[in-house]
């Protein structure tokens, strides 16, 4: 593998060196061992959120927090200039589903993860590799330090080097954390409390559970391989814990130049047709179906209110409403909705409005996450969560932590869920569930 590099001029504090296309996959890096490393790959999607893939090796530190990662960047180099890869340095890491609970209007302690992870885990990064997806370029960007640039070399060399084979996969198949009549009764049950008015929407998940023997970095190869979808993720979290994910769906992106917060609310769900007619027979079926649609407008309707407790007024605006999105093998139907945002806003207000995402909770939201910890009767954990970076200047993009699997001492866990309105079918429901592990479990197999 060669490149001619050009070492250009940064904004002061940074190190920046350009590969010209064909730059490395990220996901090559995932092959030397390194126990914490960090892939976020994206392909197909949203043109703009798609455009970046991100790799780390190193991290320098660890913080518990999204707060305490955004502290520990004070101080950090920032570019002068936009047309750098949004993640130049900063922090990866994910927040689990049950810390909602803690930012609640009626808060209350998180229950514990189900394989023993921390709620949130953040990786600083003072070294990391970007390729534009678009160019096919690549970029490797350091903080000006001499650790910092030792990290880089270290980036480059690896780049460039074979990567060794990796191995992994389940041992012995998936099997459902519940059975079909009780995800069916759970079902029922809902469609009650929605006709007797309690609640218009639920986010309904089960867990699947499996054993995974070998690297978890060989089910991430599988999974981007055929392509990736625009938020997939790959978190080496050492002492042989992994989270691997094919998240579709963006749920926060802070734009520090734009002064921005957009939301991308997915609801909505088809298989991909064998043949061309097939498929955009299904995307259309998508389309003109009136439950994905009244579904889909609940969900973009919360998430206006909670974007409005951040936006000044008239700051709030829908740019796309349930247009489809075409992934490997699925539709869904996606809304934009966008902030215009105050100066001085905290994490803690960023998450209190807004976490966790209301299309994997339901509306009204608080009622619906009772409903949720009531009848699943287990944590989440990391499922349903948020998984992406934050920068120095202030940027953040998060996806939702579905089709996201943790792989803990060789056990594994991942759930699959859908919204239940007043026209859910139960047995439809359970095989939407399916549809939506596809690929995720193939992966992993």
């Amino acid at each position: 593998m060669t490149a001619a590099f050009e070492q250009r001029p940064g904004a002061e504090g940074l190190v920046i060196r350009r590969w010209p296309a064909p730059a490395p996959d990220p996901t090559h890096l995932l092959g030397f061992g390194a126990e914490e490393a960090v892939v976020l790959r994206s392909g197909p999607g949203d043109r703009a959120l798609s455009r970046w893939s991100y790799g780390a090796l190193e991290p320098m530190a660890h913080a518990p927090s999204l707060s305490a990662a955004r502290a520990a960047l004070a101080g950090w180099a920032v570019p002068a200039r936009r047309d750098l890869p949004p993640f130049f340095s900063g922090a990866v890491g994910y927040m689990g589903y049950d810390l909602g609970w803690a930012y609640a209007p009626r808060p209350r302690v998180p229950r514990p993860d189900p394989l023993g992870l921390p709620h949130a885990r953040f990786a600083l990064f003072d070294a990391v590799y970007a390729r534009d997806e678009h160019t096919g370029e690549g970029w490797l960007m350091a903080q000006d330090t001499p650790e910092a640039r030792r990290r880089l070399d270290y980036l480059q060399a690896a780049l460039r080097r074979p990567t060794p084979a990796r191995r992994g996969g389940l041992q012995a198949g998936l099997h459902a954390g519940v059975s079909q009549a009780t995800h069916e009764g759970r079902v029922r049950e809902l469609l009650g409390l929605i006709e007797a008015g309690e609640v218009y929407q639920v986010n309904l998940t089960y867990p699947l559970l499996g054993r995974y023997a070998g690297a978890p970095e060989a089910a991430f190869g599988r999974l981007v391989a055929g392509g990736a979808p625009p938020f997939a993720a790959y978190l080496g979290l050492g002492r042989g814990q992994a989270v691997v994910s094919a998240s579709p769906e963006c749920f926060l992106h802070l734009d520090p130049w734009a002064g921005e917060l957009a939301t991308y609310p997915i609801k909505g769900t088809r298989r991909r047709g064998a043949t061309p007619e097939a498929d955009a027979e299904e995307a259309a079926r998508l389309r003109a179906d009136p439950k994905e649609a009244a579904e889909h407008v609940m969900i973009v309707d919360l998430l206006r209110n909670d974007l409005g407790r951040l936006a000044p007024p008239g700051g709030v605006r829908v740019d796309g409403l349930a247009y489809v999105e075409s992934f490997p093998t699925v539709h869904h139907l996606t809304s934009r909705v966008v902030a215009r945002l105050p100066g001085g806003l905290t994490d803690e207000a960023l998450l209190a409005a807004l976490f966790p995402g209301g299309s994997i909770t339901g509306a009204p939201k608080l009622r619906a996450m009772e409903l949720i910890d009531a009848l699943e009767g287990q944590p989440r954990g990391l499922y349903t969560g948020a998984i992406g970076y934050l920068t120095p200047d202030g940027g953040l993009m998060t996806s939702i932590a579905i089709r996201t699997a943790q792989i803990v001492q060789g056990e594994l866990r991942f759930g699959v869920g859908g919204g239940i309105v007043a026209d859910s079918d139960p047995t439809r429901e359970w095989e939407e569930t399916q549809v939506k592990a596809r690929a995720l479990a193939a992966a992993l197999t």
